[in-house]
């Protein structure tokens, strides 16, 4: 008689799971107890753990930069560089909770915010990394709402850096999506009304804001917008929406046509359109030396439908392999993965050298899922007997995985693989910001929808909209949440 658990345990090498987040954290404490270990040998002084934590930056050995950083700052918490330095090191790592720690620190310690946003955004366009300033500063605005004007007002002039004057407008707009006044007062922009011709010349130009009264009794949330279609250039009535969800429908656009490449280096010249076009050591890049030109298009060929049906703000800021050498993918068996804040999207290139390494890939896939099925209840058993966290979220898993016969909505391949993370880059681009707008419940959602979708889906909030979108692309939407499918939708170019 065999051990199910052996089998389940083997089966999870081959898909990721919640415990690939704890195997991160696990390497991330463990790079920092070695450089702490190292510090007894080299000393701790302050000029001795700043030229190592310059080196680890460089390197980008971001887990060991961050724990130096961290020491420096216990040692002199005045500094403003420092915690620039720290912040965007820990953003490279996407800890978002140690970003926020960082700015409560420089706070506790009278360092003025503002000489941290600076620092912030040097350190970030030092690395060639623009949007970790940018997401720094929705951060800080999440976590202090007292400092909501200060921080759009840095938002807007980033914006106004970057040139991107339709970004510009939309955003000062934005800002007062959703503000109310007396009858007699002005909006904080100084107009009285869209459009007002008293108003600033910057906030009248191309403005497409509505004006909705707010009568006490009286429920407006039905009514309609009229807008223009910008394929027919016909004004037209709209539901109701969030400033978010309208972004995504304004824009209307031709899908693209996808031609297959017949060379690699083909492939990489039409992803580029996909991927910043500021190109530096850490950002504009694509890769897809050492795989088969049939998995490249197949991978082209997602970025194609999937980003054709949405507006994105920012590009990917890089499609490449897996850098085994580092300790993060050093033993991955993950097929792809998405970085959230940076846009990074990684790809697992032993899977894609060829047609026969991808079947294989599939086959094994296949065979292990063949032999958990059938055992599934002794498993389940044996999970039971099991305390804590952890059993808890496999037993999660294993009734997904009984109730959908599928660990997740896609096979392992190229395409599929490709659209699941899209699923993650538009979560993190648009659709977590009209969850937040529009108050959809995401924790009832994921507790009432998740084991409908996959096993992988019950992994985490992330992984359930993932996989609900992949479920939603390929047009398995009876399963779904209706409400979440309607973000889906609403979102799209039209």
């Amino acid at each position: 008689m065999w051990d199910i658990s052996a089998i389940i345990a083997n089966f999870a090498r081959y898909k990721k799971s919640f415990i690939m987040r704890k195997m991160r954290r696990f390497l991330a404490i463990l790079a920092v107890a070695v450089t702490l270990s190292a510090l007894k040998v080299y000393g701790t002084d302050y000029s001795n753990l700043d030229g190592r934590a310059s080196r680890a930056y460089t390197h980008g050995e971001w887990a060991s930069a961050a724990a130096l950083l961290d020491l420096m700052l216990e040692q002199r918490p005045e500094v403003a560089s420092t915690y620039g330095r720290a912040i965007t090191a820990n953003a490279m790592r996407s800890d978002s909770l140690e970003q926020v720690r960082l700015l409560e620190k420089a706070l506790a310690n009278h360092v003025p915010f503002d000489s941290v946003f600076s620092q912030v955004e040097q350190w970030s366009f030092h690395l060639g990394n623009f949007h970790i300033y940018e997401n720094f500063l929705s951060l800080a605005r999440d976590a202090y709402p007292w400092m909501k004007r200060t921080v759009d007002a840095k938002l807007l002039a980033f914006y106004r850096f970057r040139s991107n004057g339709d970004k510009m407008i939309e955003f000062a707009h934005a800002m007062l999506d959703g503000e109310i006044v007396d009858n007699d007062k002005k909006f904080s922009n100084g107009c009285r009304y869209p459009g007002d011709p008293n108003g600033p010349p910057h906030e009248i130009y191309n403005c497409r804001c509505a004006l909705v009264s707010e009568i006490e009794g009286i429920d407006t949330s039905g009514g309609k917008r009229r807008a223009r279609n910008q394929e027919t250039g016909r004004n037209e009535l709209i539901e109701n929406m969030t400033y978010a969800e309208w972004a995504g429908w304004k824009k209307r656009a031709k899908k693209p046509n996808f031609a297959p490449a017949g060379t690699i280096d083909e492939a990489e010249k039409y992803a580029e359109m996909f991927v910043e076009s500021y190109k530096s050591k850490y950002t504009g890049k694509v890769d897809y030396r050492g795989i088969d030109i049939a998995q490249a298009n197949e991978m082209n060929r997602a970025l194609t439908e999937v980003l054709g049906e949405y507006e994105v703000d920012y590009k990917l800021r890089n499609i490449t392999p897996f850098n085994t050498r580092e300790k993060r993918f050093k033993d991955t068996t993950a097929e792809a993965a998405y970085q959230w804040g940076t846009g990074d999207l990684f790809f697992n290139k032993k899977y894609l050298k060829n047609a026969k390494a991808m079947a294989a890939h599939i086959n094994e896939y296949t065979d292990l899922l063949n032999q958990v099925l059938p055992n599934i209840d002794v498993a389940m058993e044996q999970t039971k007997k099991k305390t804590g966290i952890a059993a808890e979220l496999q037993m999660r898993y294993l009734k997904a995985l009984k109730k959908t016969g599928r660990t997740n909505v896609s096979k392992p391949d190229a395409y599929g693989s490709m659209v699941h993370e899209l699923g993650h880059y538009l979560d993190d681009r648009l659709f977590t910001k009209a969850v937040k707008e529009s108050g959809f419940d995401m924790a009832s959602s994921f507790s009432k929808y998740a084991e409908n979708v996959s096993a992988y889906a019950t992994s985490n909030r992330q992984e359930y909209v993932a996989e609900s979108f992949t479920a939603y692309w390929f047009g398995e939407t009876s399963e779904l949440d209706p409400e979440l499918v309607k973000i889906f939708e609403r979102l799209k170019k039209k």
